[in-house]
């Protein structure tokens, strides 16, 4: 009899699965996914615009433009906005429908749920912004003077893996805002933009506690050097001393935040009582 329950028991990532093709498909048909493509595709209209302004692009200032676009622009400011844009509603929008309770009576355990609504999250991103970095870099080479080259396109490799990594990270934090809160985009929004961009630059050892920080250890070494964190204070500029991470530990710890985040998200999914639950069981 025991066997026999198993058999029929569907397994566990057949519901992860599930969810996946279903969420995926969801969040292809909403309008915000349409904008968040048109936005990243933004760097790429930036060599073509500085093309018009230098008359005569020098092969390294392709190769600074690139560099700039992929960090600041791409991975900054991009990478953390999809995960708003996306990522915050994947449970947000079921609370905020009421569409919650109707998922959870059904017989699918509710890590799956959480899972598949996040993987699905991670592709679309990924499909949507890992392709405008490629596009950014064919701009910078044929409008900025970038060479195009052995090295360049493994830089571009790289800058790909980071955002994918970053999008791993601000994803399930912005998920765990979804599941938190009922207005998650400003509280992802105070996080994301306010505290990690604050922590970056205080003194001290509290950047360890944002995801920038260790995607930041992520970045490739440079043909050109970053500027060190700095802000103003009374008796003058003050330099921030950064506590170097080694890239193969910031990705696993990365992971393991990543992790815990979704974990996290799933554990309040089973604990919280959402609107209407009682009537729909009820009923």
């Amino acid at each position: 009899m025991i066997g026999a329950d198993a058999m029929e028991r569907p397994p566990y990532f057949r519901y992860v699965g599930a969810v996946f093709r279903c969420s995926v498909s969801t969040i292809a048909r909403r309008k915000r996914t349409l904008l968040a493509a048109i936005v990243c595709l933004l760097p790429v209209a930036v060599p073509v615009a500085v093309s018009f302004v230098r008359a005569e692009t020098p092969t390294y200032a392709g190769i600074e433009l690139f560099v700039t676009l992929s960090e600041t622009l791409l991975l900054a400011a991009l990478a953390p906005l999809m995960a708003l844009f996306l990522a915050t509603m994947l449970l947000g929008e079921e609370v905020e429908s009421q569409t919650m309770p109707y998922l959870l009576i059904r017989p699918m355990p509710r890590g799956a749920l959480v899972l598949g609504k996040f993987l699905a999250y991670w592709c679309v991103a990924a499909l949507l912004l890992l392709p405008a970095v490629w596009m950014t870099y064919a701009a910078c080479a044929a409008a900025g003077g970038m060479e195009v080259s052995r090295a360049t396109l493994l830089l571009t490799c790289h800058y790909c893996v980071v955002i994918a990594m970053a999008l791993l990270g601000y994803g399930g934090l912005c998920m765990l805002l979804g599941a938190l809160f009922r207005k998650p985009v400003i509280a992802g929004i105070v996080l994301v933009f306010g505290w990690e961009r604050l922590a970056n630059i205080v003194p001290g050892y509290i950047d360890f506690l944002t995801i920038e920080k260790y995607v930041r250890a992520l970045l490739p070494l440079l043909p050109t050097e970053r500027a060190k964190p700095s802000f103003q204070t009374a008796l003058g500029m003050y330099a921030k001393e950064e506590l170097l991470i080694r890239p193969v530990s910031a990705a696993v710890i990365l992971i393991a935040i990543s992790a815990l985040l979704i974990g996290l998200a799933t554990l309040t999914v089973r604990r919280r009582e959402y609107a209407n639950a009682r009537v729909v069981n009820g009923g």
